[in-house]
């Protein structure tokens, strides 16, 4: 097609692309000549207008001539064409006699010459086509001839090997039918040995089933003897779990008035113990108070004693030992009449912190034993708790 349309083939697949609109390759008649058709109407306007200044002139006088002369034998041509596709099998004169007259009219002598090249091609490859599909059809026809032959003859072979093994198969199903007869007088045989130890073993059932039902009664008896103490066992661990249940109630109850009071006890040993702390600090701080009174007033004692006997001694510096002796004596006798008070209440101190002691350690003695007998007290719980 190339070689008789005067066209690239670039061209020439533009033309096929532009045409397959809806791109699956193919192109009927029908599409391919009104593609063709706008195709040739378009590059004929085309090279129109690229020579239309030579065109003119050119031609303005030749075509109102030659027109007349070739359109008779144009038309001739054309039929004889129409002719040959028509008997190679293509139909569709009107439009290629439409096509024909538009490239005479449009595309000039060239374009003319092109369609018609194209058209005798075409046919060409119509009649090679036709004559192929001549030749697949006669080639079809002996091969369908040859398989049906062959299709009989394997036909005739299965029938054949069919009756053989028909008659194979019988005799085989014979035989088996012999021996599973054999088999079977030898089972049924065995059937009647079976039957008969069947019915004494029947026998001996029905003697161990009467016996069964005897033992069944006592066993029912029994039975129901032990549900009796069935549920009067249940009836006992009710009422046991019930007095379990009662006691670890009041266990609980007592364990939770015992930690009442613990705390209590714990609260007031505390409370007590804070008191008793206090006071210590009272009566120690009383202790040293009167521990600094004492010393205070010793040392005031010794003083006034000291001064009393500077001052005797001074004034009685010039007597003999004798007097100093004798006045000695005279000042200690006094000094211990001034004094007596003072003695009387370094002892009431005294007194006073010795008391102060004791009250402190009993107290604490006290707070010590309330503390034991709460751990006690609380040990003693926790073992009742474990035992129950």
């Amino acid at each position: 097609m190339r070689t008789e349309v005067a066209m690239a083939p670039e061209e020439l697949e533009d033309v096929f692309d532009s045409l397959d609109v809806k791109g699956s390759g193919v192109l009927t008649l029908e599409q391919f000549l009104g593609g063709f058709d706008r195709f040739l109407n378009s590059r004929a306007r085309s090279n129109g207008v690229e020579a239309h200044d030579d065109a003119d002139d050119l031609f303005s006088g030749e075509d109102s001539g030659i027109s007349l002369q070739t359109q008779d034998g144009d038309e001739e041509h054309l039929q004889d064409l129409l002719q040959q596709l028509t008997a190679a099998g293509l139909h569709g004169g009107d439009a290629l006699r439409r096509v024909w007259r538009q490239a005479r009219d449009e595309g000039g002598a060239r374009l003319q010459a092109d369609l018609e090249a194209f058209l005798q091609q075409l046919a060409r490859e119509l009649w090679r086509r036709q004559r192929d599909y001549q030749q697949l059809e006669m080639t079809l026809e002996r091969h369908k001839h040859e398989h049906k032959h062959e299709v009989q003859r394997l036909f005739e072979e299965m029938e054949a090997q069919l009756a053989e093994d028909r008659e194979k198969i019988l005799r085989q199903g014979e035989e088996k039918l012999r021996l599973s007869r054999k088999v079977l007088e030898q089972e049924l045989a065995n059937k009647t040995k079976m039957l008969h130890k069947t019915w004494e073993d029947h026998n001996c059932l029905t003697e161990q089933l009467q016996a069964l039902r005897c033992s069944e009664s006592a066993a029912k008896q029994e039975n129901a003897q032990l549900l009796r103490s069935k549920e009067e066992l249940e009836l006992r661990l009710t009422q046991q779990c019930r007095e379990l249940l009662r006691l670890q109630h009041s266990l609980e109850e007592c364990r939770q008035n015992e930690e009442a009071e613990r705390k209590k006890n714990l609260s007031e040993g505390f409370r007590l113990a804070r008191s008793i702390m206090l006071e210590q600090q009272g009566l120690l701080q009383q202790l040293q108070l009167v521990r600094g009174m004492v010393a205070t007033l010793d040392e005031d004692v010794n003083q006034k004693v000291w001064r009393s006997s500077e001052e005797r001694r001074i004034h009685d510096a010039s007597f003999t030992s004798f007097e100093t002796t004798s006045g000695v004596l005279d000042d200690y006798e006094y000094d211990e009449d001034f004094c007596h008070p003072v003695f009387q209440k370094t002892d009431l101190l005294r007194t006073l912190g010795t008391q102060t002691t004791m009250s402190y350690s009993s107290g604490t003695s006290s707070l010590q034993e309330e503390l034991e007998s709460s751990k006690s007290s609380e040990c003693d719980f926790t073992s009742l708790h474990k035992i129950f």
